[in-house]
């Protein structure tokens, strides 16, 4: 049974008019790889905290892993979509694009768990009981 009102090829205009030349999609794109980049840069300049106190960027880091994770996850649905309906050339560059920013993000995580994984034990159950990291 179809669902009514929905086509089986989807609307994605909805998401971003204009589909793979999509104007709205490409600023979308840029404002990942920027938000990438503020991620990379925060991630890199972040300290071990040796103390709860030390921590309190802690919390806007992770808050901004998410919200580039989001947006990252949202791109590629995007793109995947996208790929049958454009010529092969064009699917091949979005799929780069996307494995780029996806290594990008994936690069960050990596230095980041290691630091993660340098925090004191003791540090981490007290951090723990602050509300922003549950």
């Amino acid at each position: 049974m179809a669902l009514q009102g929905v086509g089986q090829r989807g609307d994605l205009d909805s998401f971003f008019k204009g589909g793979s030349q999509s104007e709205e999609f490409k600023g979308y794109i840029e404002k990942l790889s920027q938000s990438l980049r503020a991620f990379q840069d925060r991630t890199d300049a972040f300290q071990v905290p040796e103390s709860p106190e030390e921590a309190e960027g802690l919390t806007a880091l992770l808050d901004l892993f998410e919200q580039t994770s989001v947006k990252l996850q949202q791109a590629g649905a995007f793109v995947a979509c996208l790929q049958p309906r454009i010529s092969m050339i064009k699917g091949y560059r979005a799929s780069g694009l996307m494995n780029r920013l996806s290594a990008d993000f994936q690069s960050s995580l990596v230095t980041l768990d290691h630091k993660l994984v340098d925090i004191n034990q003791d540090v981490w159950n007290e951090l723990l009981t602050n509300q922003g990291l549950r």
